[in-house]
């Protein structure tokens, strides 16, 4: 809290966020987003343990409900004198850039049945979707922050992703993906098997 208050007092932190709200509908696997038809392909667990989901399924195939996207950026302006409080700034701005995240979902209709899920995790491996919210809300530009090659994000202490309103929403793992699969996740995703293995390849079921 010490290194906190002394920022803020120096002026040396940016907490910044974007946030855009749409409609969107469900097609498949592929989120739908109705203002111009831009898809979110998404993975389908393969396990019985967590009933076979997929994010698409939080939606409807002909009535939209609303989904957010959102990037938030946490870092300071002025680089610190010391390796450890560099470190400590670093920790602090990523607890920051978590909190702004909830501060956002919260202001979805008062946080109501609405569920956080984040890029590269558990719910959404695939990091690549992040280009598309990136793309959307011009982040790039109108937060200074840079995606990557790699689809990490510079400063590292930011977070991008979607936020998700239905009662039943809930976090679970993708888990392991057969070829299948992900020969299907790449075609809706306009991406090459090649590609598809490089982003997913943490989660592609070897072949026996």
């Amino acid at each position: 809290k010490q290194l906190l208050d002394s920022l803020i007092q120096q002026n040396k932190l940016q907490v910044q966020t974007l946030y855009k709200e749409e409609a969107a509908i469900k097609r498949g696997n592929d989120i739908v987003l109705c203002s111009d038809g831009q898809l979110l392909p998404m993975l389908r667990s393969q396990s019985a343990a967590y009933h076979y989901r997929c994010l698409a399924d939080f939606f409807d195939e002909q009535q939209p409900s609303p989904i957010g996207l959102f990037v938030v950026t946490a870092r300071p302006l002025q680089e610190p004198d010391s390796e450890e409080t560099r470190l400590m700034t670093h920790a602090l701005c990523a607890r920051l850039a978590e909190a702004a995240a909830e501060w956002l979902q919260s202001s979805m209709d008062n946080g109501q049945w609405t569920t956080r899920f984040a890029f590269g995790y558990a719910s959404c491996p695939d990091h690549s979707l992040k280009r598309i919210v990136f793309d959307r809300l011009n982040a790039e530009q109108k937060l200074n922050i840079t995606l990557t090659d790699h689809y990490s994000i510079q400063p590292s202490t930011s977070v991008c992703g979607l936020f998700i309103k239905h009662p039943e929403a809930a976090y679970f793992p993708v888990g392991r993906i057969d070829r299948e699969q992900l020969a299907d996740y790449c075609q809706r995703r306009g991406i090459t098997i090649e590609e598809g293995e490089q982003l997913l390849s943490k989660f592609i079921t070897q072949q026996p």
